[in-house]
């Protein structure tokens, strides 16, 4: 088996922009971010040219003979990705809420990792999405002030948007109109009723 001493630098050196890394340890995946995280992750990733270390199907032969298995001789091609695929590893954990370590800490490799976030979040965010648009549709102003409650409102409509469901116009329009007091739906009654009968006026006086 080959010395690691022989190969360890240049996996290491391959980590062009490690600035990139460190920096994005302040922004860590948690439950609502993971569209913007992983957009962001796959960037850094990009950089540093270890996409293939996503894919399972990009893994370099690791041993080139049976002999070499028989007697734990990795190929160097197998030992200098193994050293990149556990930077990227450590960095993927780091920057991670302390919440998610224990959804991935029995993976071994980078792929797996990635391929364990995906399928949660894939699941997760459906549910999410349904719970944060059941929650638009039971808030109200009640005693607040209409900022208080637009900023209630923003708040969901932000969360539906970092989670690749962002609101339409018309259905933030619709959102914030429905939890608002009776006063708001009476004046809201009343300048339909004003339109429509400006429409009805219009129309008999064009015959």
């Amino acid at each position: 088996m080959e010395p690691a001493s022989q190969f360890t630098t240049n996996a290491q050196i391959s980590m062009t922009n490690q600035n990139a890394f460190a920096v994005f340890f302040t922004n860590k995946l948690n439950e609502n971010n993971f569209k913007a995280w992983k957009k962001q992750a796959l960037a850094c990733i990009k950089i540093n040219k270890l996409q293939n270390h996503l894919n399972p199907a990009k893994i370099p032969t690791k041993f080139n003979s049976e002999s070499d298995r028989i007697n734990e001789n990795e190929s160097q091609e197998y030992a200098e990705w193994e050293v990149q695929d556990q930077w990227l590893v450590a960095w993927l954990i780091a920057s991670m809420e302390p919440s998610f370590v224990n959804r991935v800490i029995e993976c071994e490799y980078a792929f797996q990792i990635w391929i364990t976030l995906e399928e949660y979040f894939t699941a997760r965010v459906k549910t999410r999405i349904k719970q944060l648009k059941t929650q638009l549709r039971t808030l109200k102003k009640h005693n607040s002030i209409v900022m208080e409650y637009r900023s209630k409102i923003n708040q969901v409509a932000d969360l539906l948007k970092a989670l690749g469901a962002p609101l339409s116009r018309e259905e933030f329009i619709e959102a914030t109109l429905a939890g608002l007091g009776e006063e708001y739906n009476i004046l809201s009654l009343l300048q339909q009723q004003e339109s429509t009968t400006s429409v009805k006026a219009s129309l008999k006086h064009s015959f």
